[in-house]
């Protein structure tokens, strides 16, 4: 007699098996085999995919999140600064002062075309002279800096290098800088007045 050799079966066949023995024994009447039904979940290679795909799409909407942000315009820091507005022969007048000590002035005047204000920049050396020299005794009254901050540069640049202990070299400095120094301004007007003080101020500082 030979023996009995069952033929393998797939997990997929094995559960379609016992799947049609318990239909099988329940038409016969010879049991009751909902709660065994209610206990096989078995996921087909289907549902696999199916939950393979749902992730993939998820990647999916990630990745084109990302090359979206990509590909929009960034922006970035660029220079900063401050401004004032001044107010000079019945007009108003923008002084923009950048970080790298750069400044420029505008003027602001009320454009009809575009229903609204807009700034023209002040390209005229003489007028921005004038400005400058108005704004820098008139509004600051002589001083590059606020009232409120505190003097720092008290001390003379000769009495700067001494107490760093560079005594031999201080004369040395001093009389480069001094020539290095601009003229005074032989004008008349406000702003050669400006001008002159800032260099008197500064040979002042030397020593």
């Amino acid at each position: 007699m030979t023996d009995f050799q069952p033929t393998p079966q797939t997990p997929e066949q094995v559960d379609e098996g016992l799947r049609n023995a318990f239909r099988q024994a329940i038409k016969d009447g010879a049991m009751d085999a909902t709660p065994y039904f209610k206990q096989m979940t078995f996921n087909t290679d289907i549902e696999k995919t199916e939950a393979e795909i749902k992730v993939l799409q998820k990647k999916l909407e990630l990745l084109k999140e990302i090359e979206t942000h990509k590909s929009q315009p960034r922006m970035y820091f660029e220079l900063g600064g401050k401004f004032e507005i001044v107010f000079y022969n019945n007009e108003n007048y923008y002084r923009l002062e950048f970080d790298d000590e750069s400044h420029s002035w505008y003027k602001r005047k009320y454009d009809f075309a575009a229903d609204g204000m807009i700034l023209v920049r002040i390209t005229d050396g003489e007028t921005h002279r004038l400005l400058e020299g108005l704004w820098f005794n008139d509004v600051r009254k002589g001083r590059y800096t606020d009232e409120f901050e505190e003097d720092t540069t008290s001390s003379t640049l000769y009495e700067m290098f001494y107490n760093k202990g560079l005594v031999s070299i201080c004369d040395t400095v001093c009389d480069i800088v001094a020539d290095w120094l601009p003229d005074e301004d032989d004008g008349d007007d406000r702003y050669a007045c400006g001008w002159n003080d800032c260099v008197e101020k500064l040979k002042l500082r030397l020593k």
